[in-house]
């Protein structure tokens, strides 16, 4: 495919577009099951505030915090409530600040389990910061292990995909780069200030799942003389 994005379309919060064009190639995995973890439109339910968790270091607490929100909602998924986190950093704090947005084990949401071939999935509404994020879970030998980190350099709803089997892993903690077992479980969001990053913002998250994908075999010469991709999804 090729999309242009014409100059000056604007959303419903007047954030408007300059002209752009890229290229992808997308192999459809057709989704057979999904599974809501948080969905948030019953509010914000076991989230801890996040200077509740003690890697939450180097915040402003007057600008830090989360909230559910009934604005910023995801209409794709008939969303009517998100989660909302506002962040502050202090700048004058000697590491890199930190928040750990954390949901603990004993939590209803955490008795959706998941493996390792499923897809882990969040809507995120971007501030265009440039800081990062990322998710963690608890895999079957209750170790940490993190998502690679991702640039917030979008604004409007995206949707983040963790493909576990796939997809690089990172120990936090105790964790060691590797999911082992089965029956995995959330244990938060992470949010961290990127050098250049904006010193403060707020970011929506909604719907959480994990999605199971149809195997598609394809061709090789499906991939023969492709170029020009910018964007390559499977």
């Amino acid at each position: 495919y090729t999309v242009h994005v014409a100059e000056g379309l604007s959303d419903m919060f007047n954030n408007t577009t300059e002209a752009f064009s890229y290229r992808f190639l997308l192999l459809d995995q057709p989704v057979t099951q999904t599974t809501v973890i948080d969905d948030f439109n019953n509010g914000i339910l076991n989230w801890w505030h996040p200077d509740q968790a003690g890697q939450t270091l180097g915040i402003v607490p007057e600008l830090t915090y989360r909230t559910n929100n009934t604005t910023y909602v995801n209409h794709s998924v008939s969303s009517v409530q998100s989660m909302e986190l506002g962040y502050g950093w202090d700048m004058g704090f000697a590491g890199v600040p930190y928040i750990r947005q954390y949901l603990p084990p004993g939590a209803a949401q955490n008795q959706n389990r998941f493996n390792i071939d499923d897809f882990l999935q969040m809507y995120v509404y971007g501030d265009g910061s440039h800081n990062e994020m990322r998710l963690v879970i608890r895999d079957g030998s209750n170790q940490l292990e993190a998502q690679q980190w991702i640039t917030i350099d979008w604004k409007g709803w995206k949707l983040l995909s963790w493909d576990l089997a796939n997809d690089p892993v990172f120990g936090w903690v105790n964790g060691d780069g590797v999911l082992d077992g089965g029956n995995f479980y959330m244990d938060g969001i992470h949010v961290r200030y990127a050098e250049g990053g904006a010193e403060s913002g707020i970011l929506y998250f909604d719907h959480l799942h994990f999605v199971k994908r149809e195997e598609v075999q394809y061709p090789t010469t499906l991939f023969e003389n492709w170029q020009g991709v910018d964007d390559f999804t499977t």
